[in-house]
């Protein structure tokens, strides 16, 4: 045990939730109830005479209704039962809706709205112009909300004549305001045609101003907001699924052969199993009627997955390319095609070996579970950390060669980077084999992936039901665990507005088993484009290269989204660094165009998470990966084997062999490092709460691992970096979560978050909390530090594990929440780093305040942290398991004993609290 371990904060009794007073007032322009008329009465008459119905060939009777709006109405569900034949399947938040003559909506100026706006403005400045503004009619209105019809000269003619110089900035900043994006919704919904007539009644109904029916008043408030109505379609099928560029690969490279492209087919998730029995059949009908072959098919109902695997000619998807759908492309009841997952990875090189001693092995219960490709356990340093179970013999598939990726995970994980010369790992880790070399490549060293014969969702499932349940007889297979490794993600499927099946399988997991997945976010390995050749390259300065490699990244962050099932809320989502401990060795034509330790590796994608969440939350270095120019401006990965990066046992090349090593790069050895991060944090936490024997914290050791993986992350001076790299001119707010994109909440320090030292106190709290109730830690302000003028920081981090709701646009059941401000005020400091209004977005809460106002505490004087529940996607009828970390510190020079103050007063607060029972 550390000489100062984490300390433990007691909680309260339940008490119950203070709501968050909010008020929301929309200021969106709606078009009137005659222009809607105009637009979608034909519309809809229309789409009635176009509805597909029964055939004797079982062609589906319901189709998938789409209504998209401008603005987000919440009471669509209402609205659905209202109408018989009408089955809810879904609602999808949409951002960045451009606004148009029929939609917009009115900007606040507010009086620091032009500080970050205008060049060279303060907020006094802002003031005084928003002051002028609002003086003069017919630009504001009371509230500061630009007035409809305001016009540019208008605007002009009321600035201060002292800030006349400024006036064409001024106009373009509101202008620009004007012309935000918009908020929107996407509804789904299973409708035969007897209930989309009876919408079209009702639509008539409100256009003409009468008033709707008893019980479907709902659909007056989607009718003014609705920006388009029609039936679900091929384009909706393929569009952001990474199908199309999956297609288009498979037809270049099988054109003119016999060969069958093999894909996914996700429905319309359909709560009857009769009926999604009888759609598949329907389908997969379709699909031998084409020529094709069903492969498998997977359902999982608590996360609504319902899908089948098939394979069709390559001519068949060829056409399908140059716009000519079959029956099987146009069915109704298909949500989506998709690639079938691979999760490749490729094989290695040989590596290098090496005189590495043998190492005594752990013989502790595992607390870590690895899903990866099969190790090679018998590298010496692997041998006997590992316990393998292979139920399905993937082992029977491998040559000693390709034990690469597994075996490059595990050395991570129980050695740490080998050129670090840390200790091991103080438990074994369970390996559950998910990938296999694939058996249509002809190289002599198979590259690793998914079976082509399983769905990635049903390996998943039934290894971690395995784990936690057994089954057919068998008991659990490894029930201690608490963290669960997967470093691989599927490069075809890059995260788009929802979580998809993966995720939503992880997150379904995570809660049902309280147990904490570090997934990777995965590899980008397109070509960067700097537009400099390398002797232009060579010539500009570290800094500037820096400036041109984040420029050219940033720029293309659409298309370097992280990758799917990154995308899981109850996950940590782990990026990396380029950074490493090795001494690199770069051969001739190889470029370190990043020469920079503290910013993510090129490889890295950028986030946000579902519901602009921070994803990834933490970066770990991944090793510096090199580059080379392959020709007008385009630098990429080379191929040749590099001697930089991470040092790694390898697999053998000769027989006997068990001591070769070699060096890798990416977001898996960063996953694989903040695992084994956390299987140290789970030994400190056990550790303490053996000592103060505590009560069990079983079910919430899941997320207080989480919450310390985190506790210490932050942005350093990497924020400033990319800030003047590619955000100068944006304002505060914005870049807050530009910089969060690329870095989530930063750097971990694992070390830091489970060791104390005397100007650094952590504590720690957890529990299980149910709907609107709060629980209250205490955090004792320890008396040296009041009236004292110095630097401070308080860093909190609230994480839990959260049931889901597959089918509602929240997902997301439970919002969990502290209040920071009174805190801040209390330690005479501000919020730093990450927006506090994006802290909340996801399941992990970590703010970070920092000052040096002085100010005065009381004796007893503590900080409150309220840990609160609210209900988000609903119901939330379950406890919900939560850790929290709470660090206080000031800087080594000030000289006082903090660690200690706040011990002796947790003791006597905990036995004060013992005396009052």
């Amino acid at each position: 045990m550390p000489e100062r371990p984490l300390l433990i904060l007691p909680h309260s009794a339940p008490l119950q939730r203070i709501p968050r007073k909010t008020m929301v007032i929309s200021h969106l322009k709606l078009p009137r109830r005659e222009e809607q008329g105009v637009l979608f009465g034909p519309r809809l008459t229309t789409m009635l005479d176009a509805f597909v119905a029964d055939t004797p060939a079982g062609t589906s009777s319901e189709n998938i209704l789409v209504l998209e709006t401008i603005g987000r109405p919440d009471n669509f569900r209402t609205a659905v039962a209202a109408v018989p034949g009408l089955k809810w399947l879904a609602e999808i938040d949409i951002d960045d809706i451009e606004v148009d003559a029929r939609f917009f909506e009115r900007p606040k100026i507010g009086p620091r709205f032009f500080k970050d706006r205008v060049f060279a403005f303060d907020a006094r400045d802002s003031r005084d112009v928003v002051a002028a503004l609002a003086t003069n009619g017919g630009i504001l209105d009371t509230d500061g909300y630009l007035l409809e019809g305001c016009t540019s000269d208008a605007i002009r003619a009321a600035i201060p004549h002292d800030y006349s110089d400024y006036a064409e900035e001024i106009v373009l900043a509101i202008d620009s305001e004007k012309n935000s994006p918009l908020p929107g919704r996407m509804y789904l919904s299973l409708s035969n045609r007897q209930a989309l007539r009876e919408v079209k009644t009702l639509f008539d109904a409100w256009e003409r101003g009468g008033r709707l029916r008893h019980g479907a008043g709902a659909w007056g408030e989607i009718f003014s907001h609705l920006r388009a109505i029609r039936f679900w379609d091929v384009e909706d099928r393929v569009k952001d699924t990474g199908i199309l560029d999956y297609w288009q690969k498979e037809v270049e490279c099988k054109r003119g052969t016999a060969s069958k492209v093999a894909f996914e087919i996700e429905f319309s998730y359909e709560e009857n199993p009769a009926n999604r029995r009888q759609r598949q059949q329907h389908v997969e009908g379709l699909a031998i009627a084409e020529g094709g072959a069903v492969i498998v098919s997977c359902d999982i109902p608590p996360i609504h997955f319902h899908a089948t695997k098939i394979e069709v000619p390559v001519a068949n998807i060829e056409r399908v390319l140059g716009g000519d759908y079959s029956a099987l492309f146009r069915d109704s009841g298909i949500l989506f095609f998709r690639p079938s997952p691979q999760c490749a990875v490729a094989s290695f090189p040989d590596g290098t070996p090496e005189d590495i001693p043998i190492t005594q092995p752990p013989d502790a219960s595992p607390v870590v579970a690895v899903l990866d490709g099969l190790p090679f356990s018998r590298h010496r340093l692997l041998d006997g950390f590992i316990i393998i179970d292979d139920p399905d013999d993937f082992a029977a598939s491998y040559q000693p060669k390709e034990f690469n990726h597994g075996t490059a995970m595990l050395s991570l994980i129980c050695r740490g980077e080998l050129d670090a010369n840390e200790g091991p790992i103080t438990r074994q880790v369970y390996v559950r084999p998910i990938l296999r070399p694939d058996e249509d490549s002809p190289l002599e060293r198979r590259p690793e992936r998914i079976p082509k014969d399983v769905f990635f969702e049903d390996l998943v499932e039934q290894a971690v039901r395995k784990m936690f349940t057994g089954g057919a007889g068998e008991p659990a297979s490894a029930p201690t665990i608490k963290i669960i490794n997967l470093s691989v993600a599927d490069p075809d499927r890059m995260f788009h507005r929802f979580p998809g099946p993966t995720a939503r399988l992880l997150d379904w997991l995570s809660y049902t088993y309280k147990v904490l997945f570090c997934v990777s976010a995965g590899n980008i390995t397109d070509s960067i484009f700097l537009g400099m050749d390398a002797a232009e390259f060579a010539e500009i300065t570290d800094g500037e290269r820096v400036d041109a490699v984040l420029t050219a990244i940033y720029a293309d962050r659409r298309n370097r989204r992280i990758l799917t099932p990154s995308e899981s809320i109850n996950s940590i989502t782990v990026g990396a660094l380029h950074d490493d401990e090795s001494t690199p060795v770069i051969i001739d034509g190889c470029i370190d165009i990043l020469p920079s330790g503290v910013l993510p590796s090129p490889l890295s994608p950028h986030g946000h998470g579902f519901r602009s969440s921070v994803k990834p939350e933490i970066l770990v270095p991944g090793g510096r990966q090199l580059f080379t120019h392959a020709g007008d401006g385009e630098y990429c990965i080379p191929r040749l084997p590099m001697r930089c990066g991470q040092k790694v046992a390898a697999a053998p090349v000769l027989a006997g062999e068990r001591n070769r090593t070699i060096y890798t790069c990416g977001t898996s050895n960063a996953t694989a490092l903040a695992t084994r991060g956390a299987a140290f944090i789970h030994d400190a936490v056990i550790e303490v709460l053996g000592e103060h024997r505590t009560e069990d914290a079983d079910n919430s050791m899941a997320a207080l691992i989480k919450a310390l993986m985190v506790h210490g992350a932050s942005w350093g001076e990497a924020a400033e970096v990319i800030e003047a790299a590619i955000l100068t001119g944006r304002n505060g707010t914005e870049v807050k979560k530009e910089i969060a994109r690329c870095l989530g909440y930063g750097r971990p320090d694992f070390r830091k978050s489970i060791e104390c030292t005397a100007t650094r106190a952590t504590a720690i709290g957890y529990g299980a909390i149910s709907k609107d109730q709060r629980h209250e830690f205490r955090l004792p302000l320890p008396p040296s530090l009041s009236a004292l003028d110095c630097w401070r920081r308080l860093t909190i981090t609230l994480a839990w594990l959260s049931p889901i709701s597959v089918d509602n646009r929240k997902y997301r059941k439970a919002a969990l929440t502290f209040e920071a401000t009174e805190m801040a005020t209390a330690i005479g400091g501000k919020r730093t780093e990450v927006d506090w209004h994006q802290v909340r977005n996801g399941t992990l809460q970590h703010e970070i305040i920092e000052g040096a106002a002085v100010v005065a505490f009381q004796e007893n004087d503590c900080l409150v942290i309220a840990v609160q529940c609210r209900e988000d996607a609903g119901p939330l009828d379950v406890d919900v398991p939560y850790g929290l970390a709470v660090s206080l510190e000031v800087k080594a020079e000030v000289g006082i004993d903090l660690y200690e103050e706040i011990q002796s007063l947790i003791e006597v607060s905990v036995r004060e609290a013992v005396r009052a029972i």
